[in-house]
């Protein structure tokens, strides 16, 4: 399709024409002076048809260099965060039937993907660096056309198709862009007094990142006694490794656990099982709400309010909402997407969308629980509707998101584990991780317990809880390539004898 002409263009053209229109008269009239001789209105509509065709020229030629670059380049997705939800969704896309690959850039500031689910594992000595937290661009090697950029991002203007970064002036343009770095940006909470300085003094740690492990295993040779603020997922986990890794330390009583509540949210099966294993392992826990931090320990309070005490400890560790976020430079939406965050996360349609060509997966999406279960449910919906967006595909061809619940577990050491598992979600759990003939046997054999105890999900615990949950996590590591690496490294250190705690990566087998 040619391009249109530009205004200045048929302007030009329209006068030439009148021109020659009027010289035409004039020489119908018999003037062979005009006719022999051109006159200057002659002149003047030569001079218009051929400044017409010029400018239509130059018009033309300039859209098709423009059209060809957008070709070669192809559409520009911005994937903000690295985690489990925007790894997962930049290697997908990668994947996608495109005709014309996009530039997928992937914005996260380490150099390391870093698998959650595992970081407790980590700390405590059961898996590897680099099993739990390869390199980006190792891992990206498997996904030709995606980038890794490291930065941070602070802003998307979704009029301006624009998202800037932390560390440079420079925007950088999005036909598509996704939010999954985490909570985005909202006012600052009361921040627990003492923290900070005890932070600086390193009378407490912060557990939520590959550093925070990295410092927590460089303190255990020296811990006598401990304080986990916190008792969700993260806190009951750390609490159970660390009794296993500081065994005298949890038979003198010095692991404490402070928490308003215990486990909240999760199956009433695992909080039964967790709680009779922290007692058999020693570990105190105590309800209330912590006050304070000071150099030698925390004071903390009743849920009632009514009494004050201290707790002196060597170190405090704080999990969940109260350590402070990792970089201070949170994600902000800039108008009209701001109104969509409450809380930190923002609302997002059926489709995963905060506002057309802007998506939004994992802790920054509201209406879904934040487990990495769930963002990796998303980036999968998530990348097709980036894919049918680009491709224009009609709306009927768009994926819904509805979340699946596959099962529930939690880590208590490195071969004990609780779990609450769906039996209609087992064939999504384990195939893909096992062979086809032990998944079915698997898959049928939970059935029918689920049949026994007369409820749709399984309750397990121990051993086969602890093998079944790294399972499930050895396949969704990111990357063929690793994945495998890591069933190797694990099978051959489950195969020797020794009392290494990191031979129980694959407990029972």
């Amino acid at each position: 399709m040619e391009a249109p002409i530009s205004c200045s263009a048929k302007a030009a053209a329209v006068c030439g024409h009148v021109a020659r229109t009027q010289t035409g008269s004039a020489s119908s009239t018999g003037s062979l002076r005009s006719s022999s001789r051109p006159s200057k209105l002659g002149r003047a509509s030569a001079a218009g048809v051929l400044a017409g065709f010029a400018l239509g020229w130059k018009g033309k030629a300039r859209r098709r260099h423009r059209f060809t670059l957008q070709a070669q380049k192809g559409d520009s997705i911005l994937v903000l965060g690295g985690g489990i939800g925007g790894l997962t969704l930049a290697m997908r896309l990668a994947q996608m039937p495109w005709r014309t690959k996009p530039q997928v850039k992937l914005i996260d500031p380490k150099e390391r993907y870093v698998f959650l689910p595992l970081l407790i594992d980590y700390a405590t000595g059961v898996v590897e660096l680099d099993e739990l937290a390869p390199l980006f661009d190792e891992l990206l090697q498997e996904a030709p056309g995606v980038q890794h950029i490291q930065g941070v991002a602070s802003e998307v203007d979704w009029r301006r198709r624009e998202v800037g970064l932390c560390t440079d002036e420079a925007k950088l343009d999005f036909d598509a862009v996704v939010l999954a770095s985490g909570s985005l940006r909202m006012k600052p909470g009361e921040e627990l007094p003492g923290l900070s300085r005890a932070l600086s003094d390193g009378k407490a740690l912060c557990f939520r990142s590959l550093s925070d492990a990295d410092a927590l295993r460089a303190r255990l040779p020296f811990v006598s006694s401990v304080a986990i603020i916190g008792a969700g997922y993260v806190g009951v986990e750390l609490a159970a490794g660390l009794a296993e890794v500081l065994p005298d330390v949890a038979a003198a009583g010095q692991i404490s656990l402070f928490g308003s509540r215990f486990l909240p949210g999760c199956e009433e099966a695992n909080q039964a099982r967790s709680a009779e294993l922290l007692e058999k392992q020693g570990i105190i826990r105590k309800t209330g709400r912590v006050i304070s931090i000071d150099d030698d320990g925390l004071t903390w309070s009743s849920l009632s309010g009514d009494s004050r005490e201290h707790h002196a400890c060597d170190l405090v560790i704080v999990t969940g909402a109260l350590a402070p976020p990792e970089y201070k430079d949170m994600l902000q939406l800039k108008a009209p997407l701001e109104d969509s965050v409450d809380q930190g996360r923002a609302a997002v349609d059926e489709y995963l969308r905060v506002a057309p060509g802007v998506f939004c997966l994992g802790d920054a999406s509201a209406g879904t629980p934040a487990t990495g279960q769930i963002a990796m449910q998303q980036a999968e919906v998530a990348a097709w509707n980036i894919y049918a967006q680009l491709s224009c595909l009609p709306r009927v061809a768009w994926r819904r998101f509805k979340p699946s619940a596959l099962g529930e577990f939690i880590a208590l050491g490195s071969t004990e584990a609780a779990g609450v598992v769906e039996a209609s979600q087992m064939a999504n759990l384990l195939p893909p991780a096992l062979p086809p003939g032990i998944a079915r046997l698997a898959s049928s054999a939970t059935a029918a317990a689920s049949e026994i105890q007369g409820s749709t999900k399984v309750d397990i615990g121990g051993k086969p809880a602890s093998l079944l949950r790294r399972l499930a996590y050895l396949y969704r590591l990111p990357g063929l390539r690793h994945r495998l690496q890591v069933a190797e490294n694990w099978l051959r250190r489950s195969s020797r004898a020794s009392g290494d705690i990191s031979a129980n990566v694959l407990p029972g087998l």
